[in-house]
């Protein structure tokens, strides 16, 4: 056996090591892997300034001409970490920490599309290579999670026409040059539903042996309290567009024998100007160190927080009785 700090995944922060420890478990711990989007990697669940997010996933560093930059922010405090599994006494994360009995291998990127996930994919940042390429997932694979649909159903752009004052963002235009009203939908149908149903099919070959469940998506607000974001605007994204999302991630997950959970129960009255709100509303101030796009708003913007990834970690807990 040989080990080298050489990676098919380009630059990044220097790694150092100098010996290797083996460590006898007695039996195989049970593999968990947690793949997908921001809503899965934590975004968001960050007390201040990017301290509970993983290093080597949020960082700036400068190579002379160039600068290399990770933003998949794994957070300590992401729901596939809080969640405990069936009959454990403590969190995932925590027995993992502890090198016990759950061995969690966390993937997860801020920003991943279905490409970004299947195998021969693309990369993220420059420096992070499709998660399905980093050789986690295998006949050992006992537990796989995933949000993943959000990016492919165009979630920013739409944010981003809601929030524009003097706009309603069903009629504004997205890249295709037809109005969001129409084109969504089309896109959630035509684009969304085959990819996802398409990666899950992909997981469930590499990981044979491996329960997958698939996380979906809250609606976002409770009230039209975002400046910028009307009642309209909030009525079309909750209960036009974040249906036929959920649906079609269902109608993914069925078509695959893997599970979906709803995160609607655990999620009602407490989404951004909920009470007690768990889902941030526009961010601006608390950034970590490769969050620095300002005056833009902070990439926590419409992302859980840490309440909400506790929510997330429940609905998890019951996908996987």
């Amino acid at each position: 056996m040989a080990l080298s700090n050489i990676t098919e995944e380009g630059h990044g922060m220097d790694i150092a090591w100098d010996a290797v420890a083996f460590q006898d478990l007695g039996a195989n711990p049970t593999h968990v892997v947690g793949m997908g989007d921001s809503f899965a990697s934590g975004e968001g669940a960050d007390s201040e300034g990017g301290k509970d997010y993983f290093r080597e996933t949020d960082y700036r560093e400068s190579t002379g001409d160039d600068e290399v930059i990770n933003k998949c922010h794994r957070s300590k405090l992401a729901w596939v970490r809080q969640a405990t599994l069936p009959g454990r006494p403590q969190s995932i994360g925590e027995i993992s920490d502890d090198y016990g009995n759950v061995d969690l291998s966390f993937i997860a990127c801020s920003g991943a599309r279905t490409y970004n996930v299947t195998s021969g994919g693309e990369s993220q940042y420059g420096n992070s290579l499709p998660q399905m390429d980093l050789g986690y997932l295998d006949q050992n694979t006992d537990i796989v999670t995933i949000t993943i649909g959000g990016n492919d159903a165009r979630f920013s752009d739409i944010i981003k026409a809601c929030i524009v004052p003097g706009t309603t963002c069903p009629n504004a235009y997205i890249d295709s040059g037809k109005p969001m009203h129409t084109e969504i939908p089309r896109i959630l149908d035509e684009e969304v539903l085959p990819r996802v149903q398409q990666t899950l099919a992909k997981i469930k070959e590499r990981a044979k042996n491996a329960k997958v469940v698939l996380m979906g998506y809250p609606h976002l607000f409770e009230d039209d309290c975002v400046p910028g974001i009307d009642d309209a605007e909030v009525a079309w994204m909750n209960h036009t567009i974040a249906p036929h999302l959920t649906a079609n991630m269902k109608k993914a997950a069925d078509a695959n024998g893997v599970v979906f959970v709803d995160p609607a129960a655990e999620f009602q009255g407490k989404t951004i100007c909920g009470n007690p709100e768990s889902i941030h509303g526009v961010v601006m101030s608390g950034r970590s160190e490769a969050d620095n796009d300002a005056p833009l708003p902070s990439m926590k913007s419409f992302h859980p927080k840490i309440a909400g990834a506790r929510l997330f970690a429940d609905v998890l807990e019951r996908g996987l009785k």
